[in-house]
């Protein structure tokens, strides 16, 4: 049995329910697993990882009329630095009692920071480090790639390698970085998708003009209800029915749904991939990780990218949505039993012995990695 620390990002829910497959593979291997997650995955995990879960400090994005503030992002991390020391302080005491034989990393940089300091094998398991150590065709340079550039490698250089969570096919740069497809939620994977006569709507931007501007974008195709989520309301205009934040609820509405329009987070093109709904996605501004999953869903052919909601996009939206899902060679497709098998060939490779893949005898974390 191998003693994992598993560090998880806080920011939205795609690293909270990705480490939670993993972290519940983990445990049914039969291994000691804490948690150190910050923000939104604090809250995700605690429940479901009772008396496991501890709280780091994480740093935040800043969003302003539904676009990332680089400033204000700085600012306001820096302020609360400060009272986040003393919440590391205690997590990496708690660390240093239980003596991780591992470090496992969402994309969350404190833990991967102590594990070098303490030499203790690192592995990051994460989607952001393929925008760095991949090579990505046809994405434009600019001020957002060398800020993600500088973040992500901020974050942690020293890892023994590096589990890039990826839906499309790249080269990578440095060996140390191995693609892998996809996991996805076992409730999405119990669901039986079928094609109804509504859109599935997802947005961060909640001000009240931005739901008077999606009333008045969606109200003219009236051969279609439009679902929208993330006004965190229940109302009814028309043919835009507004839903408040529930799992089930929205989970129930993918499976159903004729189309998905949403912002281009990872987990959401995921689920959608292995559910076959075409998208229509509206990067957030200033995230440079949205924009390069845009980019690359719908050169893959079953998304549209665009940066903001018009008729003339919508109405192509709707008929490419009556057509055959494509099936190209250069998608890594959604399959939690392949990404378990390919992770747990990728951690032999660097001789960690975690039995993750349920053929594989054996668990046990080897540290002569550090020698």
């Amino acid at each position: 049995m191998a003693k994992v620390l598993y560090g998880v990002a806080g920011e939205g829910y795609g690293h909270s329910s990705r480490s939670e497959i993993i972290g519940r593979r983990l445990l049914e291997a039969g291994h000691n697993v804490r948690f150190a997650a910050s923000g939104k995955s604090l809250s995700y995990l605690s429940p479901i990882f009772p008396g496991r879960v501890h709280e780091v400090f994480g740093l935040q994005l800043v969003y302003d009329h539904g676009a990332v503030q680089p400033l204000k992002t700085i600012v306001q991390n820096i302020k609360e630095y400060q009272a986040g020391s003393s919440v590391n302080q205690r997590l990496f005491e708690m660390a240093r009692q239980f003596e991780p034989d591992l470090v496992i990393s969402d994309f969350e940089p404190f833990c991967g920071w102590w594990a070098f300091r303490r030499r203790v094998p690192c592995v990051y398991i994460d989607h952001q480090h393929i925008l760095t150590l991949a090579r990505l065709e046809g994405i434009p340079r600019g001020w957002g790639r060398l800020q993600t550039d500088c973040v992500v490698r901020a974050y942690h250089s020293f890892a023994q390698c590096y589990v890039g969570i990826n839906f499309f096919r790249v080269e990578v740069k440095t060996p140390r970085l191995v693609p892998i497809n996809p996991v996805v939620r076992k409730q999405v994977m119990e669901l039986s998708p079928s094609y109804g006569d509504h859109i599935l709507v997802y947005v961060t931007d909640s001000r009240p003009e931005t739901q008077q501007y999606l009333i008045k974008q969606f109200g003219p195709f009236s051969s279609y209800h439009f679902y929208i989520y993330g006004f965190h309301v229940e109302q009814e205009h028309g043919n835009c029915i507004f839903r408040k934040t529930s799992t089930d609820g929205f989970l129930q509405d993918l499976s159903s749904c004729a189309g998905v329009i949403a912002t281009a987070g990872f987990s959401l093109i995921s689920e959608c991939l292995y559910l076959k709904k075409r998208m229509l996605l509206m990067p957030i501004k200033g995230q440079f990780e949205q924009q390069v999953n845009a980019i690359y869903a719908e050169r893959l052919g079953f998304a549209r990218n665009v940066r903001w909601l018009e008729s003339d996009s919508l109405k192509l939206f709707l008929k490419d949505i009556e057509r055959e899902f494509p099936r190209d060679d250069r998608i890594l497709w959604p399959d939690n039993e392949r990404f378990f098998n390919s992770l747990d060939h990728v951690l032999r490779t660097n001789r960690i012995y975690l039995g993750l893949n349920r053929t594989t005898a054996g668990s046990i974390c080897n540290r002569s990695l550090l020698s």
